[in-house]
């Protein structure tokens, strides 16, 4: 035998091997797919769970991604030179004692609006903001509650008759949404509890008040003592959920009112406004001796009043 037939030989017997193998391997695979599709087959591995969030938890954290990123430093250090952009657009112009008298000026007002937000978180005209409504809310009208809140505590500092703010009814979904850093700094009250359970309104429904526009009485004062209990709903409904809040102060025995203000607004003009805008409008009408025209006029504007009003402003300017 040669020197070349012999290595053909055992060049043939080595793709035969190979061949082999590819075949053993082919079986091995076909047997695996077959175990795996008709479940013959245990794997020993570690049990794991993928955590998927719902619609209103992805919604959650965007929400405190935003306020995160609002809370940042780069982005408050360029809010503060905007705003000392325009501080020193509204000094240009003025010389140096104007400026300072200016300043001056603004530090007083500062802190007399501290020292109103702390009169109304001690002893203001108590207001009750009724959470009791968010089976009828999407995450979208829990979160606008939650600005809403916070826009009514800042309101109060400009109120001369300031209120004092409580959450009743706080769900977990709204706690959430109220936990940033500009909530832990406003002074106002969250409690859990229904109106009624709570220790400090306890049978004190003769007292109460539950603001409704579908009520068929009208506010005509404000007790600015504080011995009468404000309720406003906290629904925030983008379709009007009509009589829900009237129904509420029904169930409890406890009277409602609506604001005296609908033959000043026009007929587009939704009845329901914001709980900031109502206790605005509270506010500003026992300082104009509850003179609810000018206070419509005042807070709302031209925007959502009625064309025989717009004429009568016309005349008078």
């Amino acid at each position: 035998m040669n020197q070349e037939t012999q290595q053909k030989m055992e060049v043939s017997d080595k793709v035969e091997k190979e061949n082999s193998i590819g075949d053993e391997h082919e079986d091995e695979n076909q047997d695996l797919v077959e175990d795996l599709l008709f479940g013959d087959i245990e794997f020993e591995s570690k049990e794991f769970k993928i955590e998927r969030l719902s619609h209103s938890q992805k919604k959650l954290q965007q929400y405190h991604q935003h306020l995160q990123k609002h809370t940042d430093k780069e982005f408050l250090k360029d809010k503060w030179n905007q705003r000392k952009k325009r501080v020193n657009k509204r000094l240009d112009g003025l010389s140096n004692d104007e400026k300072f008298q200016e300043r001056c000026k603004r530090k007083e007002e500062i802190e007399q609006e501290r020292l109103n937000m702390i009169k109304g978180y001690e002893s203001g005209i108590p207001l009750i903001i009724d959470n009791s409504f968010e089976q009828y809310m999407t995450f979208r009208e829990i979160r606008s509650l939650a600005i809403q809140i916070s826009q009514t505590v800042f309101a109060q500092r400009k109120n001369k008759n300031p209120f004092q703010v409580n959450v009743c009814n706080a769900s977990q979904q709204l706690k959430d949404c109220m936990n940033t850093q500009i909530f832990k700094k406003l002074p106002f009250n969250v409690y859990e509890q229904d109106i009624l359970e709570i220790e400090r309104f306890k049978g004190k429904e003769a007292n109460m008040i539950y603001l409704s526009p579908d009520s068929e009485n009208e506010l005509e004062t404000v007790d600015p003592s504080g011995n009468t209990i404000y309720i406003v709903g906290g629904l925030i409904d983008r379709t009007v959920k009509k009589w829900a809040s009237y129904d509420r102060a029904n169930s409890m025995n406890i009277k409602s009112a609506k604001l005296p203000i609908n033959q000043y607004l026009s007929d587009l003009t939704r009845r329901a406004l914001n709980i900031d805008t109502v206790t605005v409008m509270m506010g500003l009408a026992i300082h104009l001796n509850f003179d609810w025209k000018t206070t419509t006029l005042t807070v709302l504007g031209n925007r959502k009043i009625n064309e025989d009003l717009k004429e009568e402003q016309k005349q008078i300017y």
